[in-house]
C-alpha cells in the first residue's frame, strides 16, 4: 500500500496556478522528445501524422452487436431456454436475469433433462457433467469439442465457487457460467442445468468477477533494448524501427495484459502505430491475437491548430480510419520550465466533442493542469484523463456531465521506479511523488463527491503486466474493494458506451471471466496478485 501519500487526502482543494510537472512532460505524448525536453508538438504527437498523409484502414470494431437472451421457451444459440419464476432464488436455477437453460437442441428439438438425471432422448447424465454420447469429464476441465450438431457452435460451462457482479456487489453462491460462443447465455447454480455436451471449465474453488477495463494504454509506445539507447531518445515511438519490431512488441504487451484478467483495453492514442494497433484489434477480435479486446482512438489530436474546421477534419479522418472512439491532448507539459500549456481554446474544444459526438464516437481529452481541466469540463466529453488539483464545483460539473474520471495515479509511481531506465536524473523522484500525492488527493476528492471514476494504467513500454496497480492506488484514495472492482469494470466500459456487453458477466454479454484465489470483496490483493485463470469472449487464456 502506498500509505506514505495519506496524510495529503486531508487537503483541500488545490491551486489553481500552474503546476510543478518535473518530467511529466516526457510521458504526455503529445509532447515530441525527451527528456532534454520543452518542445511540444503539433498534431498529436505525430511527425507523419499530416492531413492527408495516413493510411485508410477498415472502420470495422471489435465489439459487434449487443446479444440478448432468447424469448421464454426459445432456442438460444443451440440451447433451448425457459424463464423461472422465483426471482433471484439461487434453488430455483435461477439466474440474475432470470434465465434458466434446461436443454440442449438437436436441430431445433428441445431434449429438456428430467429431474433424475436422464434426459427424453434415454441418455444418462448423472451429475450434469457426462456428455450426451457417455463421456464423462475426469478432471472438470474437459468433455468432448462442446459442439452443437452443424460443429460451428461451441457450449461451455463454467463453474465458480462464487460470482460477484460489480455492479452491486450481489454473490450468487455456487454460480455455474453457460457460454455459447463468445457470450454468456445463463447463469445457473444447478449442475443439472449445464447443457449435456458442454465443455465444462471447473473453477468451483475460486471467485469469478468479470473481465478488467484498461481505460487507458498506448500498445503501439514501443521501445526496444537497443545499446546506447533509452525509450524517450527513440522518438516518435519506434517510428524509425521496422514496423514488424513495434507490431512483435505491442503484440507481446497485449499478452501480458491479458493473462493478467484485463480483457478489454482502451487505446488512447496510437500515433505512428495506428495501423499496427487497428490490425491487432480486429486480429483480437477474429480470435487471432492473445490479447484483450481493444477499442483504439487511432490518431491522438493535439495543437494548436488553426482553426475549428481542422480540428473536425482531424477527427472526420480518424473516424474514416476507424477509430472506436477520440482523443484529444488538451495540453502539453515541458521539462524545462516544468510547466503545462493549454493546446485548444474552450470553443475548439467544445466543437471537438460535438464533431465526436456527431459521428457517434466518445471522446476522451487528456489535460494534466487544473486551469486546463476545468475549460474540459465545460466542454463535455465522455472522460477526462490525468487531472489533479479539481475542486467540489468541478466534481458536481462533471457528474452532471457524465464525465468519467481516468486519473491515471500508477503511471506516475512507474516512471518513479524506473529513473535509471528513462535516463531520469535522481532528483527528479521527489517531483514524481509530489504529482502522486496531488493525483491520489485529487482522486480521493473525487470519489468522495461521487465522480465516476474507471481505471486506467496509461501503460507505455515497459508498463504492460502492471496494468492492474491503479487499483492498490483506489483503495489508498478511499475506495472500498467493491468500488475498485466496479472502477475497473463498468466504468471503464461505460465511458466508451459499451456498458451493455463489457464489464458484468451477466446474460447477452461477452463471456468474459476472472477467477481469483480468495474474496476480493475483502482483499483487493486478490485481483492484483491471485488471478488462476482468465477467459476473454469465452475462450481461455490463462491457464
Amino acid at each position: 500500500m502506498h500509505h506514505s501519500y495519506l496524510r495529503l487526502l486531508a487537503l483541500g482543494p488545490f491551486s489553481k496556478t500552474t503546476t510543478r510537472l518535473g518530467s511529466l512532460g516526457c510521458w504526455i505524448f503529445a509532447l515530441a522528445g525527451c527528456p532534454g525536453g520543452g518542445v511540444t508538438t503539433t498534431e498529436g504527437g505525430d511527425p507523419t501524422d499530416s492531413d492527408g498523409g495516413s493510411t485508410s484502414l477498415s472502420s470495422s470494431t471489435s465489439g459487434g452487436a449487443s446479444a440478448t437472451a432468447e424469448p421464454t421457451g426459445s432456442s438460444t444459440a443451440g440451447v433451448s431456454t425457459t424463464s423461472t419464476t422465483t426471482e433471484g432464488d439461487p434453488t430455483a436455477g435461477t439466474t440474475t436475469e432470470g434465465v434458466s437453460i434446461t436443454g440442449t437442441t438437436t436441430e431445433g428439438v428441445s431434449t429438456d433433462t428430467t429431474t433424475d438425471g436422464t434426459t427424453t432422448d434415454g441418455t444418462t447424465t448423472t451429475d450434469g457433467t457426462t456428455t450426451t454420447d457417455g463421456t464423462t469429464t475426469t478432471d472438470g476441465t474437459t468433455t468432448t469439442d462442446g459442439t452443437t450438431t452443424d460443429g460451428e457452435s461451441v457450449v461451455r460451462a463454467v463453474k465458480l465457487g462464487r460470482l460477484i457482479d460489480p455492479l452491486d456487489g450481489s454473490v450468487l453462491e455456487p454460480a455455474i457460467v453457460i457460454v455459447h460462443d463468445d457470450r454468456v447465455v445463463a447463469i445457473e447454480t444447478d449442475e443439472a442445468q449445464i447443457p449435456p455436451g458442454a465443455e465444462i471449465i471447473d473453477w468451483s474453488a475460486y471467485s469469478g468477477v468479470p473481465g478488467l477495463v484498461d481505460a487507458h494504454t498506448h500498445f503501439s509506445y514501443q521501445t526496444d533494448d537497443a545499446p546506447g539507447t533509452d525509450p524517450w531518445s527513440r522518438r516518435w515511438y519506434l517510428v524509425n524501427n521496422e514496423p514488424a519490431v513495434v507490431d512483435t512488441l505491442a503484440r507481446q504487451a497485449a499478452e501480458k495484459t491479458v493473462k493478467l484478467g484485463v480483457t478489454t483495453a482502451i487505446d488512447k492514442g496510437a500515433g505512428v502505430g495506428t495501423p499496427i494497433l487497428s490490425k491487432m484489434r480486429d486480429d483480437s477480435a477474429a480470435g487471432k491475437l492473445v490479447g484483450p479486446r481493444i477499442y483504439t482512438a487511432g490518431r491522438g489530436i493535439s495543437g494548436p491548430v488553426p482553426s475549428i474546421q481542422h480540428i473536425k477534419d482531424r477527427i472526420q479522418q480518424n473516424v474514416a480510419e476507424g477509430a472506436d472512439l477520440i482523443k484529444l491532448y488538451a495540453d502539453s507539459c515541458s521539462d524545462d520550465t516544468l510547466t503545462c500549456t493549454p493546446n485548444f481554446t474552450f470553443e475548439q474544444l467544445k466543437a471537438a466533442v460535438d464533431e465526436a459526438h456527431l459521428h457517434g464516437k466518445p471522446i476522451a481529452i487528456h489535460a494534466y493542469h487544473a486551469d486546463t481541466a476545468k475549460l474540459v469540463i465545460m466542454a463535455g466529453p465522455d472522460a477526462m484523463e490525468h487531472p489533479e488539483g479539481l475542486d467540489a464545483v468541478d466534481f458536481m460539473d462533471m457528474i452532471a456531465l457524465g464525465i468519467t474520471y481516468v486519473p491515471t495515479i500508477d503511471h506516475n509511481r512507474y516512471y518513479r521506479d524506473n529513473l535509471d531506465y528513462f535516463k531520469y536524473d535522481p532528483g527528479m523522484k521527489a517531483e514524481f511523488d509530489e504529482y502522486i500525492a496531488l493525483n491520489l488527493a485529487t482522486t480521493n476528492l473525487a470519489h468522495l463527491a461521487g465522480v465516476k471514476i474507471a481505471m486506467g494504467s496509461d501503460a507505455v513500454f515497459t508498463g504492460f503486466g502492471e496494468n492492474k496497480g491503479e487499483l492498490e492506488w483506489f483503495i489508498d484514495a478511499g475506495m472500498t474493494p467493491l468500488e475498485a472492482l466496479r472502477a475497473a469494470t463498468i466504468h471503464g466500459a461505460e465511458s466508451i458506451g459499451v456498458d451493455d456487453e463489457v464489464g458484468r458477466v451477466a446474460v447477452g454479454y461477452f463471456a468474459d471471466i476472472v477467477a481469483v484465489d480468495g474474496d476480493p470483496l475483502t482483499d483487493i490483493d486478490v485481483l492484483l496478485h491471485k488471478v488462476h485463470g482468465v477467459m476473454k469472449g469465452g475462450e481461455l487464456v490463462l491457464p
